[in-house]
């Protein structure tokens, strides 16, 4: 499952926060001249009890603290990586070659790509199994290079 998926699933499904626990205060330096002074109601979520089944491995429990700034910048990181079809400088940055040669690519068709108000679009799946494709290129012509030296 990824990030995502888990963040969407956690979002529908809110798991029930324990009651609040009362923590007492850390004694002040100085005493108070008010009588108010003490213990205080302070909320703490008390976390949940780690998963009891597990199938085989390890279990890592991650938690971060973050300000809202932070988790801003976090979900925009992993929503804008989740994009199903990418704009040309994303392709060209995902399969590591300059924007300009991989439009010559997709002009001549070698890459599956398609224009979408006059701007070049790719579908990442079609990359990843392009991709695939091209790393086996080179193991398919060592082997027809073997066989027409074989046969000759």
């Amino acid at each position: 499952m990824q990030l995502v998926d888990a963040i969407r699933q956690a979002a529908k499904n809110p798991t029930p926060v324990a009651d609040p626990v009362l923590v007492p205060e850390s004694p002040p330096v100085a005493p108070p001249s008010s009588a108010t002074a003490g213990t205080r109601p302070v909320h703490v979520a008390q976390p949940a009890p780690p998963a009891t089944s597990v199938f085989g491995g390890s279990v890592v429990r991650l938690e971060l603290f973050l300000s809202p700034d932070q988790l801003s910048v976090l979900f925009r990181g992993i929503i804008g990586g989740a994009h199903s079809v990418l704009t040309l400088r994303e392709a060209a940055k995902y399969v590591r070659l300059s924007a300009a040669e991989l439009e010559q690519l997709c002009e001549t068709h070698q890459v599956p790509a398609f224009r979408l108000q006059g701007k070049w679009r790719f579908p990442k799946a079609a990359l990843d199994d392009w991709l695939a494709a091209q790393s086996l290129d080179p193991v398919l012509a060592e082997a027809d290079s073997e066989e027409d030296s074989d046969g000759s």
